[in-house]
């Protein structure tokens, strides 16, 4: 088989392809390295032509990825700007680009590759099983390769522009996708995600090959939990489905058969498949069967999970296991399990060992990092299958609820128990850092973690203590961008979105800096308020890429009418969080506060004297009295001589003013206008709410 890997300067080929072959067990094929190789061959060799010196040079990639060049050791010095100048110069030459693809496909007549190049999808293997196309941001492009050579970033991205537009347009295999091949955006992209996504592409040509699939017989993704036994798969498995399904016992091997249960995150429905404990030390006939069972499980999946127990480290067991996975070609995440106390969190360090990736720190128990690994599992799992015929939604959920069901907290009712612990909601779109802001604020100077009961599908919450503050955090899944989903899916993420915002105080916008504040983040925000919930914008990854803040603020400021702060964080060196909570918790408190009336009617009227309100139809408004009667979303009665005389820019003025007054900025606000009593017969009176 054939891994054909394409794309510009930058977007992380030869990473991902020396990766992936490694994964893989392929040989790997770096024809940027030739070309380079045969640019320095030129280079020293000036009396003759390219095409003839690429043609005598006998170019060697050994498997330790040293490359020869005559049998010389030339893998420092082809990785210099001059050298890849030089390259990206003959790779234009028709000449020279026979002869080096005469080599390439030498090389590729016999066994599994794994190839990278600028063509190598559209020219040099065009049969090639799998094709792939690679790309990313301009200045991400430029930002990687600045990190990995040490020069100025600016510097490398005026140079790229310019080989961009000489790869693109020379007249002899210009740079282009294959028409079948995938592109994968690697922008917000880890290289363990862009690994297993591209070996998730194999896997499934293998199968279809084989004959084989899968996805369960109702079309569903199908995720596979293994381990040895006793590291808490079946626990692992309640937790993510939210049920209790697979039965829990601190006796090793109580799990033999394979038990499926259905689990749904992201808008995605997913069949979570719980198989016994497999022991390599343990021949017996059980056992044997137990294996047997798993082996089947794995190639059926198209997720697998493998469970370690950090408390008791790194076991033979689990590298068995890791190999086994490993020969199934499938995405792995490595989930280390039982670490119930952040201060274990470093003991999952040591399963990088197992090389199926970055493993993920999990309690089981407790749900520490769950929301994450959900994450991550529906980020690998394959497209949704199409389903032309498939009924429409039932009535209740082709539309979202109607405008008088965007709350569940009744007017005039305590929004909270007394004792009740604030709750903020992390929302945002995936790929923004949301579940490493989340990381962050767990592992930073954090001293209780306690289930909270009542955990659902829809969302999971862990009780935190942060800088001294406690609150709950409830993390949900991302909501896609829109048009790169399909229209339920889209819906189902937007309806878990707007539950937990009714469930909270304070919803956090999660937001990523290198893309400031986008339309969908602002659309994000606006749930959360039609759910009456105060809202603080999070700016992430500020360490890596900043926007103009002041820019952002005044984007969400026109915007969104509650007009929230706008904060700068990062995830990564946990930068700005201190402020987030503090912000987030203050505007949680402020959403339960009564602002005394004498204060109110002394406040309207400093308004009305800067502003009166607007005559229409050449009468003028007369306020009498302001009052707030009720808190959690904080409301206010104005009463008013004739509310047909209320425009709407000055009650939104009045609104904007009361913000500014009394700090309410991000906290939503319903502001009820009510007619003087006996000023108008009693069918024409009535109250007007402005929200």
């Amino acid at each position: 088989m054939i891994v054909a890997i394409d794309g510009p300067a930058g977007a992380g080929k030869s990473t991902v392809a020396r990766a992936l072959a490694e994964r893989l067990g392929f040989r790997y094929l770096d024809t940027g390295a030739m070309y380079r190789a045969a640019a320095l061959a030129a280079s020293q060799r000036p009396d003759r032509a390219p095409a003839d010196v690429a043609r005598a040079a006998r170019i060697e990639l050994a498997p330790d990825g040293r490359v020869l060049l005559d049998g010389v050791d030339v893998t420092a010095a082809i990785r210099t700007a001059d050298v890849a100048e030089a390259a990206s110069r003959i790779a234009a030459d028709p000449a020279v680009r026979e002869a080096l693809v005469a080599k390439q496909r030498e090389l590729l007549a016999d066994g599994d590759w794994v190839a990278e190049g600028r063509d190598i999808g559209t020219v040099v293997a065009p049969n090639a099983e799998i094709k792939v196309f690679l790309d990313a941001d301009a200045r991400e492009r430029a930002r990687r390769r600045a990190a990995d050579t040490g020069r100025d970033p600016e510097e490398v991205l005026r140079e790229q522009e310019v080989r961009d537009r000489r790869d693109s347009e020379r007249q002899h295999s210009p740079l282009r996708p294959a028409g079948d091949a995938v592109t994968i955006d690697t922008t917000a992209l880890s290289l363990d995600d862009v690994v297993a996504r591209i070996a998730a592409l194999v896997a499934r040509k293998s199968e279809a090959a084989a004959g084989g699939g899968g996805r369960s017989r109702d079309g569903r993704p199908r995720v596979a939990v293994v381990g040895f036994p006793n590291v808490g798969k079946s626990t692992l498995v309640n937790r993510l489905a939210g049920v209790r399904e697979a039965v829990v016992d601190s006796a090793p091997g109580v799990t033999r058969d394979r038990k499926e249960v259905t689990a749904e995150w992201g808008g995605r429905e997913l069949v979570l498949v719980d198989t016994g404990g497999v022991d390599e030390a343990d021949d017996g006939v059980i056992q044997r069967q137990v294996r047997a069972q798993v082996e089947r499980a794995l190639a059926e999946a198209d997720v697998v999970l493998l469970v370690c127990d950090a408390r008791a480290g790194l076991r033979p067991g689990d590298a068995e296991l890791a190999r086994l996975v490993a020969r199934a070609g499938k995405p792995a995440l490595v989930v280390a399990n039982k670490i119930d106390d952040l201060r274990q969190v470093g003991l999952a360090q040591e399963f990088w060992r197992l090389g199926l990736g970055e493993p993920l720190a999990v309690s089981a128990i407790h749900g520490l990092g769950s929301g994450d690994l959900l994450d991550r599992i529906v980020a690998l799992l394959p497209p949704p299958a199409a389903a032309p015929d498939a009924p429409p939604l039932p009535a209740a959920a082709a539309a979202p609820p109607p405008a008088a069901a965007a709350t569940t907290r009744p007017q005039g009712a305590p929004a909270v128990a007394a004792d009740r612990l604030p709750q903020l909601a992390l929302i945002g779109r995936p790929n923004v850092g949301k579940s490493s802001l989340l990381n962050r604020l767990f592992g930073d100077e954090r001293v209780v973690v306690t289930p909270i009961a009542g955990t659902t599908r829809d969302a999971i919450d862990t009780e935190v203590e942060f800088a001294g503050r406690r609150f709950v955090l409830v993390d949900t899944a991302g909501i896609r961008r829109r048009g790169r989903i399909d229209q339920p899916a889209e819906w189902y993420a937007r309806l878990r979105s707007e539950r937990a915002a009714e469930r909270a105080d304070v919803a956090i916008v999660v937001c990523d800096a290198s893309e400031g504040v986008t339309s969908d983040d602002l659309r994000i925000a606006e749930l959360a308020m039609r759910a009456h919930c105060a809202t603080v914008i999070a700016l992430n990854k500020w360490d890596a890429t900043r926007c103009d803040i002041e820019e952002a603020k005044a984007r969400v400021a026109a915007r969104l009418r509650q007009r929230p702060p706008v904060i700068a964080v990062s995830a990564h060196t946990g930068r700005g969080l201190k402020r987030l909570v503090a912000t987030a918790l203050e505007l949680a408190a402020r959403v339960h506060e009564r602002l005394p009336t004498p204060v109110l009617n002394r406040f309207l009227a400093e308004v009305v004297a800067a502003r009166q309100p607007p005559a229409v139809r050449g009468k003028r408004l007369r306020t009498y009295y302001f009052t707030q009667y009720d808190t959690a979303p904080p409301r206010f009665a104005l009463q008013v001589s004739d509310r047909s005389l209320v425009a709407r820019d000055w009650v939104l003025f009045l609104e904007n003013r009361l913000r500014e007054r009394f700090a309410l900025e991000g906290v939503p606000l319903v502001i009820d206008l009510r007619e003087r009593s006996g000023r108008r017969p009693a069918s024409a009176r009535g109250r007007r709410r402005v929200s």
